[in-house]
């Protein structure tokens, strides 16, 4: 990474910096520093921001991205059962309302189609801001540098989105397993910025993990660390998207309790949700839990023990200092966290677990937000014309 790029990267996820504190996290001395933001104040990506109160010692110069110069990011978070679209600028704030596509990741073709057209629309209503790149985040197998997901077959639509994206739309764009960009987002914003230990469980329509060693993201050998759903912890021999049985997945998922509440339905439970022709959605879902109904509820604490009984494993193998449940499901947080805690305390060795906090995650916009700093972890690629 070369020297602009890196002090452009600090600047988007440390905001305003003094030259000291971004020498540090550059990783060069104060003059070569110095020497890369004037570079970068002549060509206009960087903003003085004037000197700092003063607390007793001497005042320094404070420095920011310049919004404006860098221009925006699209932000896309593709999940199983709908998609979601932001624009952010450089200072990481949203700039428009979201855009929502509800259409499955089994609607390969139409999903592409419909991210293009969106994205079209968006090019033509910021005319007179280029944009930085496009960051997209998704379940599976994520190649960051071949930027294919191989959980899709060669030739899905979905095998290459990014490649196919990126000569489309003319934008550079980049991918990223959706767990570990959450980790990312909450390593630099959130509640891991001061663990440097810490697991990130993603619970969505399966489980996803995203793995914090020494403040740095733990991908594996090729890259494919954090598959949590897939541990072989289920009692039940159901089978598993990804074609196997026993996986964590089938128990512990936001999936998982809607097949559990429709089944409860067809035997003759009472609920405010019915049973139709079209599958519950997640809003039902949500709009139950909060209005009482027991069902939705008991089907939440189902997935929230089968889920504590997987972090418990965790804990054992990796002794993390913090756990932040995050992603879609903490829609049901004070329970989820309940019923987490209450099983790792029949699974886990205390002297291990009392060790480690299980906290949820406080985050706004996490996956668009996740999905915009996938491009700022590939700002090297981008042309900055410096």
């Amino acid at each position: 990474m070369n020297l602009y790029t890196n002090i452009l990267k600090n600047l988007f996820f440390s905001g305003a910096t003094a030259i000291g504190d971004l020498s540090n996290s550059v990783g060069k001395s104060i003059p070569i520093t110095t020497k890369g933001l004037k570079d970068l104040l002549k060509r206009g990506f960087v903003q003085n921001l004037g000197l700092t109160n003063s607390t007793g010692g001497r005042k320094a110069y404070l420095y920011k991205a310049d919004k404006n110069m860098l221009g925006n990011i699209i932000a896309i978070s593709i999940e199983r059962r709908r998609t979601l679209i932001d624009v952010f600028n450089i200072d990481h704030e949203k700039v428009r309302d979201t855009i929502k596509l509800v259409i499955t990741t089994q609607e390969e073709y139409e999903l592409v189609n419909a991210l293009i057209e969106e994205i079209e629309k968006l090019k033509a209503e910021y005319s007179s801001n280029t944009f930085m790149g496009i960051g997209i985040i998704c379940p599976g197998f994520v190649n960051t540098q071949k930027k294919i997901n191989t959980s899709h077959p060669v030739g899905s639509p979905l095998y290459e989105i990014a490649k196919t994206l990126e000569e489309k739309l003319r934008i550079p764009t980049f991918i990223e397993n959706d767990s570990t960009a959450i980790a990312i987002v909450e390593k630099h914003f959130g509640k891991a910025k001061d663990s440097p230990h810490t697991l990130v469980i993603n619970l969505t329509w399966g489980v996803g993990l995203g793995i914090l060693i020494n403040n740095t993201i733990f991908r594996g050998h090729n890259g494919y660390a954090g598959e949590f759903s897939h541990i072989p912890l289920a009692d039940t021999n159901n089978l598993c998207f990804c074609g196997k049985k026993g996986c964590l997945e089938v128990e512990a998922s936001l999936q998982t309790a809607i097949e559990y509440i429709e089944k409860q339905l067809q035997a003759g439970e009472v609920s405010i949700l019915k049973k139709n022709s079209k599958q519950i959605t997640f809003d039902q879902l949500v709009h139950a839990y909060k209005n009482g109904d027991q069902l939705a509820i008991e089907a939440i604490r189902k997935i929230g023990h089968m889920l504590g009984k997987g972090i418990a494993t965790l804990i054992h193998i990796l002794n993390p200092e913090k756990i932040i449940l995050a992603g879609i499901g903490i829609e049901f947080g004070d329970i989820i966290l309940s019923e987490v805690q209450s099983s790792i305390h029949l699974y886990c060795i205390p002297r291990l677990s009392d060790q480690t906090s299980i906290e949820l995650s406080e985050m706004k916009d996490v996956l668009t937000l996740a999905a915009a700093c996938t491009v700022i972890e590939q700002i090297p690629k981008i042309n900055l014309a410096v």
